[in-house]
């Protein structure tokens, strides 16, 4: 069992040395996001993402659905770098793009996509349906005070409509967010902040997805997504278990809880050189313990055993787990460090675990993490009638893809109070 790495999710502000204090903390490695890495996809790709055969590679400067950049984010993004030097150099840390530029000359006969690993047509449906979504919407911009904290920053950080944006096959074009506001001037940047949040945050999920990483969001709309995507579906897996009792234990995967605190403002005053020097061996026992705990849980979701027997087993793990855990609690005693993990008592379906109290810190689901996004567009799509090939759709996407969905939120640490 290996600790798992991490990509730090940016915003239009980069991760901060203190997201990535946090992330060393967790995590075997961190990669960090290229700050020229913005759009949804290379613009070469858009024919193929609609469907049309992969023959004429066509240079584009048209953004596909870029996100927007605050001003000086590329010089924090270096202070960043210069303050991580240490972790750098040992490589703890990295910085990685999805996709490298396409060659600007026209192809024929093949498509150049810059080695980007994701299916064009599926995450053009995936964003177009999540950002058509008032829930998804709303998970990532409202109620964000950054973005309302100074008088022209969603104006300075909103970019314009993208090529994935407008009527595409006789589909409309995506609406405006929904929600009330007090001006409606901003209504359509808002909207389209909304739509880069949302495309990032898919766009980046997958991305992991495809290299083994546990996606790690740096803003608290970044968390707001990745639970909405988690608890649509849910909601649609607690549907298609009427029609599969398969799902009804998969999704028993949701009822262990497992949060770590500490106090922030103490880390905030730690160097990189001091962090690193809390990644000990006891460190690295607990942490892969962790991914052990995480995945044999997972595994005994699956098998269908009685209700008390699957307690009893997992509460031997997290047992065992706890031992090594308390070590690191003494090694990090002046964070304040606490780790609690349980696993939840009674029935409840994905959906109300994911919304009961001391839901877990780094979030996962009885699907296969990339089910869970596709669970997700079936949910918001409703075009199903026939549960049972969907269940089975699912059933395939899972073994497929092996990996629980897992998503590392902002929030893992908390402060003390």
């Amino acid at each position: 069992m290996i600790v798992r790495s991490t990509l730090l999710m940016p915003s239009e502000q980069p991760a901060t040395l203190l997201d990535l204090k946090v992330a060393l903390l967790t995590y075997d490695t961190v990669a960090l996001v290229d700050p020229n890495d913005r759009d949804l996809f290379p613009g070469t790709g858009m024919a193929m993402a609609m469907g049309m055969p992969p023959v004429v590679s066509l240079p584009s400067t048209t953004p596909i659905r870029r996100i927007g950049k605050a001003p000086g984010y590329d010089d924090e993004f270096d202070a960043v770098l210069e303050g991580a030097k240490a972790a750098i150099s040992q490589g703890s840390v990295s910085v990685v793009s999805t996709y490298r530029p396409p060659a600007p000359d026209l192809m024929i006969g093949s498509v150049d996509l810059g080695g980007f690993p994701l299916n064009l047509p599926l995450l053009l449906t995936l964003y177009r349906t999540a950002a058509a979504d008032p829930q998804f919407q709303a998970a990532a911009v409202e109620g964000d005070p950054w973005l309302f904290a100074a008088p022209d920053r969603v104006w300075q950080v909103a970019e314009g409509r993208g090529d994935a944006d407008v009527s595409i096959n006789n589909t409309p074009p995506l609406p405006d967010v929904t929600f009330h506001l007090a001006n409606e001037a901003l209504r359509k940047p808002l909207s389209n902040i909304a739509r880069a949040r949302i495309a990032h945050t898919i766009k980046l999920t997958g991305f992991c997805m495809t290299k083994g990483l546990v996606p790690h969001g740096s803003h608290q709309w970044h968390d707001s997504i990745l639970r909405t995507i988690l608890r649509k579906s849910a909601e649609f897996v607690d549907q298609i278990s009427e029609a599969d009792p398969y799902w009804n234990y998969r999704n028993r995967a949701l009822r262990l809880i497992h949060e770590e605190y500490l106090d922030v403002g103490r880390l905030d005053q730690m160097s990189i050189e001091d962090v690193l020097r809390l990644r000990t061996a006891a460190w690295g026992a607990q942490a892969k313990a962790r991914e052990a705990l995480f995945d044999s849980v997972g595994q005994l979701s699956r098998e269908t055993i009685e209700e008390a027997d699957f307690n009893k087993a997992v509460s031997e793990k997290i047992r065992d787990y706890r031992q090594k855990a308390a070590e690191v609690e003494d090694e990090r005693a002046s964070l304040l460090f606490k780790v609690t993990c349980e696993v939840s008592k009674g029935a409840l379906g994905a959906a109300a675990a994911l919304t009961a109290s001391g839901a877990i810190a780094t979030l996962g689901t009885g699907l296969g993490a990339t089910a869970a996004l596709v669970g997700a567009t079936c949910f918001a799509l409703q075009k199903y009638q026939d549960l049972k090939p969907i269940a089975e759709q699912l059933r395939q996407a899972e073994h497929e893809f092996g990996s629980d969905a897992r998503f590392g939120i902002h929030n893992f640490y908390e402060r003390l109070t």
